[in-house]
């Protein structure tokens, strides 16, 4: 599966990132710097 992460770098996108990567999925992650 596929999945769009906002916000990838704050505590529940970390998370996030860990479980799906644990499942194998193709993680993309965008992020806008202030």
């Amino acid at each position: 599966m596929k999945i769009l992460i906002t916000g990838a770098f704050g505590n529940v996108g970390k998370s996030v990132i860990e479980e799906a990567y644990k499942r194998k999925h193709e993680i993309i992650v965008f992020e806008v710097e202030n």
